[in-house]
């Protein structure tokens, strides 16, 4: 395998990776990952914690709809020699119309705006456009195949990355993180490989880089498709590129450590919202937070990947962004191998790395469909010996917490701060009187 190849097949592996790294512990707080595993350095058995933190059963190295929806454009390209929207829209149709209970077909652990998404799938009468204003993150891998087999015609990369995220979204910040990722991802390509234990890319070169092509994306988005620009206040939709010229600015001012405050921070700025982690679900907040950790000196592949899914939340979009990235700049060869080997289906998976390269379909490829559906159902089947046995009384849940990624149920409304002393203690004394009643009434039903 030579080093372009060994590259374009890290960078596709490398996503695969991630994501299945990731799946195991989304959602969790990364005090909860340090509980449970000390670090999460691979693929996490979840079965012994079903019941005790973690709700739904995830199959060990088993990857979820984040690179499925991948492997469905990878498929249209082999087979088009481009990403035929028609294809990719049919693709997604099929598999998302049969699957066994409580999956979205052959979908394993999808988001609700994806089901929305493809349930709503716009055609040739429509110009393949999504009413859809998703900018979460979870579409900006979609661009890492198409760069991978597009390379090195970054224009036409661009061009299909953009009208392939439309089929989803039509939000210019995901769309233009989505090309970004395809950018970046051609860009680690060029890069020599850096020796272990050596110092990571220039950083403040890649950062214009990235904010420079930003800029590029965001007019062509504005040229193309003016009635989705203008639905953004003016100025905020090149929150994309504003974000990386300001980090570029930041990156050798601030320690690593405020490095994801300051993300927060400038993302919040920009969504109107107060954003607590960089790890929850923006595409303002994954992107520059992955491209950070791929950029550290001494990280290497293993070592990068390990600190992003380390940081738990939206693990599995962190985890593929940053796997794309470090695979395409160190190369299949630097995967470790207990991770090559504990994901499942990898021999497919690279089988079709090695087909983008080659940018020919493969007569040894699956069948996407037949194959997904073994994977699904097998998920299935699995998941049945350590499901959540249902609760005869379950509390009546409101409103969410302001920090949506707080582990545990929802805060209820009514439960005070604990900044507020009065009203903490007036719940608290409300709150125990209550089940004293309650005991005494249970009392008073057996006699």
């Amino acid at each position: 395998m030579n080093n372009l190849q060994d590259k374009v097949v890290g960078g596709w592996f490398g996503m695969a990776v991630g994501d299945a790294m990731g799946l195991a512990v989304r959602g969790l707080k990364p005090e909860s990952i340090a509980q449970y595993f000390k670090q999460a350095d691979g693929y996490k058995d979840m079965r012994p914690y079903i019941g005790r933190g973690i709700n739904q059963y995830r199959m060990q190295g088993l990857y979820g709809s984040q690179f499925q929806r991948n492997l469905i454009v990878c498929d249209s390209l082999l087979k088009n020699k481009r990403t035929d929207l028609d294809a990719v829209s049919s693709l997604v149709k099929q598999m998302a119309r049969e699957g066994p209970d409580h999956y979205f077909g052959l979908f394993r652990h999808y988001e609700g705006v994806f089901r929305k998404a493809a349930e709503h799938l716009p055609g040739k009468e429509t110009d393949y456009r999504s009413d859809q204003n998703a900018s979460n993150g979870g579409y900006a891998t979609l661009s890492v195949p198409i760069a991978l087999y597009c390379q090195p015609d970054g224009e036409a990369a661009l061009r299909q990355t953009v009208e392939t995220c439309l089929l989803f979204t039509n939000s210019p910040w995901e769309t233009v993180g989505a090309a970004l990722t395809g950018f970046l991802t051609g860009f680690f390509l060029t890069e020599e490989t850096p020796e272990p234990g050596e110092t990571a890319p220039d950083a403040a070169k890649i950062l214009t880089a990235a904010a420079d092509f930003c800029e590029k994306a965001e007019t062509f988005f504005q040229e193309r498709h003016p009635e989705a620009w203008n639905k953004i206040e003016d100025g905020n939709a090149r929150a994309m590129s504003k974000t990386f010229r300001a980090l570029r600015g930041m990156h050798e001012k601030l320690p690593p450590g405020q490095v994801p405050e300051w993300i927060c921070q400038n993302a919040s700025a920009f969504v109107k919202t107060k954003i607590y982690h960089a790890t929850q679900g923006y595409a303002l907040t994954l992107l520059p937070l992955a491209l950070v950790m791929v950029l550290r000196p001494g990280n290497g592949f293993s070592g990068a990947l390990t600190l992003a899914v380390n940081m738990g939340r939206e693990s599995d979009k962190l985890g593929a962004l940053v796997g794309a990235w470090a695979g395409a700049l160190h190369g299949f060869s630097r995967i470790p191998d207990p991770w090559k080997t504990g994901l499942v289906n990898a021999k497919e998976i690279k089988t079709r790395g090695e087909a983008l390269f080659l940018r020919q379909d493969s007569k040894k490829l699956k069948d996407l469909v037949e194959m997904e559906s073994g994977l699904t159902y097998k998920e299935y089947e699995d998941q049945k010996k350590y499901a959540v046995r249902d609760v005869k009384k379950i509390a009546a849940k409101a409103a969410g917490p302001l920090d949506p990624w707080d582990d545990g149920e929802a805060e209820p409304s009514k439960v005070p701060r604990k900044e507020d002393a009065v009203k903490w203690r007036k719940f608290q004394k409300d709150k125990s009187r209550l089940k004293r009643d309650r005991r005494r009434n249970l009392v008073g039903d057996e006699d």
